[in-house]
């Protein structure tokens, strides 16, 4: 048996419409619906053993996922909301999409795989990712306290919506730090073909290297 919530279970039927008996409005015939699932999870759902609640497409749906396990379920659901998102996101309302986006998570946790991020590009802005410590960093014990400094001054502007200031500050750090990092592998970074040169095809000292170059 599947471990579907009775929430989640909601949340699925009312994304696929499953108060009226079908799934996904008039999406499947009975031969295409039959043919999805024999396709997916290689059973045949018009077996007497999807028929618990009844005959209609959406019982049978109901059903199966009453009685299969996690990761078939997962599988079936995944599929289902691949043919939503083709035939009904289009025309979505906000709420559809936020059943759709509360069933994906549904389907990652029953089939235990990571779940990709459909977030907008401000969506990711918008993120707190969190103060992270850099002092374990591998970099020279020299370094730390001017990184720890620009760090903190970054994070103030951050904090005073100074967004100019920040990108300067955070590039300062990442330029200290793949210089510390270069200087560490000097041999490595010497040596490789995006190594910037001189007009004479000489690898430049990297201590003269820009933070492009470094990147």
């Amino acid at each position: 048996m599947g471990s579907l919530t009775p929430l989640e279970k909601k949340q699925l039927e009312d994304l696929f419409g499953m108060a009226s008996g079908y799934v996904i409005g008039d999406t499947f015939t009975n031969q295409t619906f039959e043919q999805f699932f024999r396709d997916i999870a290689h059973i045949n759902i018009y077996s007497a053993k999807y028929a618990t609640f009844g005959e209609s497409k959406a019982k049978r749906l109901r059903a199966f996922l009453e009685l299969e396990s996690d990761s078939m379920v997962g599988s079936v659901l995944a599929a289902l909301l691949e043919r939503w998102e083709y035939e009904r996101a289009s025309n979505a309302t906000p709420e559809d999409k936020t059943r759709y986006e509360l069933c994906r998570k549904v389907v990652h946790r029953l089939t235990g795989s990571a779940l990709p991020d459909s977030g907008s590009p401000q969506d990711f802005l918008d993120r707190d990712f969190g103060i992270e410590s850099i002092d374990d960093l591998p970099v020279t014990p020299f370094l730390l306290p001017v990184l720890r400094k620009r760090f903190a001054e970054a994070s103030k502007c951050l904090t005073a919506e100074a967004p100019l200031a920040t990108i300067f500050l955070a590039g300062s750090i990442l330029e200290g730090l793949l210089l510390a990092f270069a200087t560490q592998r000097s041999n490595d970074f010497i040596a490789a073909t995006a190594s910037p040169k001189d007009k004479h095809g000489k690898v430049l000292p990297i201590q003269n290297w820009t933070l492009a170059a470094l990147i």
